[in-house]
């Protein structure tokens, strides 16, 4: 019999003391063939010092990358289509890599049975073209994988955005951390301050993500005590208010803020 492993585990047969070289099942020369068989596949699935080979064990404790076989095909900028039963091999938060034309580089917000949806980001989307090479992983710092993403909000309560303004976050485990910095004053035309997030918080009860924010300017004038951001339950919606009981903004002049802000997803 030919071995099947790593695809199944195999069930060997052992010879006995009353069995004969050429006995029907233990035949001596398929008991060594199955051996050496088991040995060289033993040593495909470990792999050799610094293996390059993407499936061996030494290649994924030596970058964190755990390698896909399957077919995956674009669905839309944030979406890809994969083989059924995608809910029992990925989760939100893990981090994807594959390559289309270039490496890119993803975290998981969203499996259902054949569709995986990614967070986005500004430099990276999933585009209509073939993709290839593709891993996941669960470490914390997989080789290659970014620090940070960017992404771009869409804010509420101005006639004109922050500029010089950085919108950054990572994603460790379930939670998502994001640091907001806007250099530069926008114009204010209303009492309310909102910003999309790039991720939305987790569904889960009392899921709720608040910080307070370190620079808080209002009505062209830098504050002395901090306002506050919060993002509730089951939203992408982050709310920032110029003190930390709500306080209003004043609808004119300028304002902006920074904070950094981490929530479950």
């Amino acid at each position: 019999m030919a071995i099947t492993y790593p695809t199944t585990l195999d069930t060997l047969t052992n010879p006995t003391s009353a069995n004969k070289l050429n006995t029907t099942g233990v035949e001596h020369a398929t008991q060594h063939s199955n051996a050496n068989d088991a040995i060289e596949a033993l040593e495909a699935k470990v792999g050799v010092n610094s293996s390059a080979v993407t499936s061996s064990l030494d290649y994924w404790m030596r970058t964190g990358w755990i390698s896909v076989s399957d077919t995956w095909t674009y669905a839309s900028a944030t979406t890809i289509t994969v083989p059924s039963g995608a809910t029992s091999l990925y989760q939100i938060g893990d981090k994807l890599m594959f390559t289309q034309t270039t490496v890119k580089y993803f975290i998981i917000v969203a499996v259902a049975d054949t569709l995986i949806t990614v967070a986005p980001s500004v430099e990276y989307t999933v585009a209509n073209a073939a993709i290839s090479s593709i891993a996941y992983s669960r470490n914390t710092n997989p080789l290659g994988f970014p620090d940070y993403f960017t992404w771009a909000p869409t804010l509420t309560g101005f006639s004109a955005d922050p500029t010089t303004a950085s919108y950054r976050y990572s994603v460790q485990g379930r939670t998502c951390y994001l640091i907001v910095r806007q250099g530069t004053a926008g114009t204010s035309n209303a009492t309310t301050f909102t910003m999309t997030a790039p991720i939305t918080s987790s569904s889960s009860s009392n899921s709720i993500g608040g910080a307070p924010t370190w620079k808080c300017i209002d009505n062209t004038v830098q504050l002395t005590t901090p306002g506050r951001a919060y993002i509730s339950t089951g939203t992408a919606t982050i709310t920032v208010d110029k003190d930390v009981s709500g306080g209003a903004w004043t609808g004119s002049g300028t304002k902006c803020v920074n904070f950094e802000l981490f929530y479950p997803i």
